[in-house]
């Protein structure tokens, strides 16, 4: 999982506009590339293959207040419907007042 955020505040302090990208990165499977046999058993080459959840996002928040700024729908592993699982993305800021 990787995030990514680039805030900027106005002047006021009470409104934020914000860059915001997370991205999760998940093993989604191993292809075999070629089948092989050693005196040990299966030895097959096998390429990993991920799957990327991204949501890159430009919002204006309110100071403290929540906001829901994506959905994501994984793909499913077998053939179930896709409205099974979803993942919500909630951001919040705060700006927090820096002591002199």
């Amino acid at each position: 999982m990787t995030l990514e955020i680039e805030p900027t505040v106005d002047e006021s302090g009470q409104l934020i506009e914000l860059q915001f990208i997370p991205e999760i990165v998940a093993l989604s499977r191993l292809d075999i590339i070629k089948k092989y046999t050693d005196e040990w058993g299966d030895a097959s080459y096998r390429q990993p293959v991920f799957e990327t959840w991204r949501n890159n996002t430009q919002i204006t928040l309110v100071n403290g207040k929540f906001e829901l700024t994506a959905t994501i729908t994984p793909k499913p592993a077998d053939l179930v419907p896709a409205t099974l699982r979803k993942i919500l993305v909630f951001v919040r800021c705060d700006v927090l007042p820096v002591g002199k």
